[in-house]
């Protein structure tokens, strides 16, 4: 595996769709595939697809010398038994997934009672703010995603404070403004969870605030949750060389399709750092800067 240290930076890269799977293998395959260390796929997609996917993440598993984990879902309830049941049976039986990245105590404490052997990473939501954070975790984690809220400097602070843990760090990707067991979809029109349906673009349906920007939301009918981003993703391609010796660099994939989703891929892996993003592309740098007063 490749360590985050390394002169060079190591991409880990968040998939949740089939048009960005698609895309992120055509990647991994590629010239530059070699640049990704870690790939982060939706647990729902291989819940509703077992056999298509465990087939690809086999010849993947072959063709890469990287690692494989799932995402699980933001919030885990009493409801998601049924699900989780199933996650398990794939983490068990399908020894080319190493482990997973939960942003909340609930996806931990599953992993932690019942797939002791499986790797564990935080996601920024999961909220390592300090050291003494860290520290219980100690030993029960394999790794973390640096949380957004602090400030570039503290972030630096933070890792250069907790020595040998491994952290990555979300340089690409949408910010969740909100997730809500509130439906914006059933509100407005009706209810579409019994209607059979698969984790596809067309889960995102747009929320315009007073200034016209549009706001995605994630409609996730398999856990009824919505999640609700920001109008642009955060970018911090002119800072990879800032990160690039002390964390893996983290790319969240949402909205996009499969053609912007390989040209992400291909601009940071190739060009981060020494180039711009296309004319017309609007990102934020969130709170890099100023962090949570």
């Amino acid at each position: 595996m490749k360590q985050a240290n390394d002169s060079h930076p190591v991409f880990h890269i968040m998939i949740h769709s089939a048009g960005q799977f698609g895309a992120v293998l055509e990647f991994l395959r590629g010239k530059s595939g070699n640049a990704a260390g870690r790939i982060y796929l939706n647990a729902d997609l291989i819940y509703e697809n077992r056999e298509y996917y465990e087939d690809a993440l086999k010849k993947l598993h072959g063709e890469w010398t990287g690692e494989i984990c799932l995402a699980f879902p933001r919030i885990i309830r009493k409801e998601d038994e049924e699900y989780l049941n199933k996650i398990r049976e794939i983490l068990q039986d399908f020894d080319e997934i190493s482990g997973v990245l939960t942003g909340s105590l609930e996806g931990f404490a599953f992993m932690e009672q019942m797939l002791p052997g499986k790797k564990i990473y935080s996601d920024f939501s999961f909220y390592l703010w300090n050291t003494a954070a860290v520290k219980l975790y100690e030993g029960r984690l394999s790794g973390g995603c640096l949380p957004l809220e602090l400030k570039a400097g503290e972030q630096h602070a933070l890792v250069q404070a907790t020595g040998a843990f491994a952290w990555e760090k979300l340089i690409y990707g949408r910010i969740p403004m909100m997730v809500t067991a509130n439906c914006v979809v059933r509100t407005a029109q009706s209810c579409r969870k019994a209607k059979a349906r698969r984790q596809t673009e067309s889960d995102f349906v747009y929320l315009k605030d007073r200034l016209g920007k549009e706001m995605p939301v994630d409609v996730n009918c398999i856990h009824c949750m919505n999640t609700i981003y920001n109008s642009v993703p955060l970018s911090l391609h002119k800072e990879i060389d800032k990160w690039k010796k002390e964390a893996a660099l983290r790319i969240n994939f949402t909205t996009e399709d499969a053609g912007m989703t390989k040209n992400i891929l291909v601009f940071f892996a190739e060009k981060a750092g020494a180039g711009e993003l296309p004319d017309g592309f609007e990102y934020t740098t969130a709170y890099e800067k100023k962090g949570v007063e």
